[in-house]
């Protein structure tokens, strides 16, 4: 196959998968507000993580969880500058 053709493909599958997560995440936040139940924003729970790990509960577990979806954010972010500083040398 052609290597552009892979590379919009799996563009294409990554797009989707974005999509619905978004579109996931925005579910949860309408009934979130709706029940009033906001320990359902908590990331660890929208991940099922607190089947496999002992997860703080309630507003620390909450914060908690959202420190842990910045510092994967910033490594993301630190990987994505690294790619495009090698590139550009």
């Amino acid at each position: 196959m052609d290597n552009k053709l892979i590379r919009n493909l799996l563009r294409s599958i990554a797009n989707t998968i974005l999509f619905l997560s978004c579109f996931h995440l925005v579910l949860i936040f309408i009934v979130a507000f709706q029940s009033g139940d906001f320990e359902s924003l908590n990331v660890f729970r929208i991940l099922d993580l607190q089947m496999f790990f002992s997860i703080p509960q309630g507003f620390l577990g909450f914060i908690f969880s959202y420190v842990m979806a910045g510092l994967v954010c910033l490594i993301f972010f630190y990987l994505e500058r690294k790619r495009k500083i090698k590139r550009k040398d």
